[in-house]
């Protein structure tokens, strides 16, 4: 079983206030940590990480779209970081929100995170809606994204996914 977890407090409530802050438009943050965890262990995003990107959008309420060279920005500030090759710190995807809406992936966003599995296997969409409610999905290689859970402080989350494929 697959679950996202932030490092720390801290870096959630960042987010959270920043969310709040920019509630009114679609905001996307690029997520960067590690994955931790393996056999019959839950498999966890920890979310070490992010960096904002600006919405290009012309309709920010309704939609976000990025620059293009957001996954290439992500890998350069980890190698200025953590200063080594092998550090296991990587992108992990992508968090944005549907301000007003229920967090469930539109079809734009799942080619997005198509896209995104193909260039970095595994992937992770985190989707903030109405009311704080965060849902988290990972995009396999497979082109199907599945329902994760999430462990929050801050956001709404639901301990058990209704349906877990999308």
């Amino acid at each position: 079983m697959y679950v996202v977890r932030f490092k720390d407090k801290s870096l959630e409530k960042r987010v959270y206030d920043y969310i709040q802050e920019n509630s009114e438009v679609e905001i996307f943050l690029g997520l960067i940590g590690f994955l931790r965890g393996s056999g019959t262990k839950d498999i966890e995003y920890m979310i070490n990480d992010v960096i904002p990107f600006p919405n290009l959008s012309l309709r920010p309420q309704e939609t976000v779209i990025v620059p293009q060279v957001w996954y290439e920005t992500l890998t350069m500030y980890i190698r200025l970081k953590f200063r080594k090759a092998n550090s296991i710190h990587r992108p992990l995807g992508c968090l944005h929100s549907h301000p007003g809406e229920i967090p469930l992936p539109t079809p734009h966003d799942k080619n997005f995170a198509k896209a995104l599995a193909k260039d970095a296997g595994n992937a992770l969409m985190v989707i903030v809606g109405n009311n704080n409610l965060m849902y988290a999905y990972r995009a396999a290689t497979d082109n199907d994204m599945e329902k994760i859970r999430v462990h929050s402080n801050y956001f709404r989350v639901r301990t058990r996914p209704k349906k877990n494929r999308l």
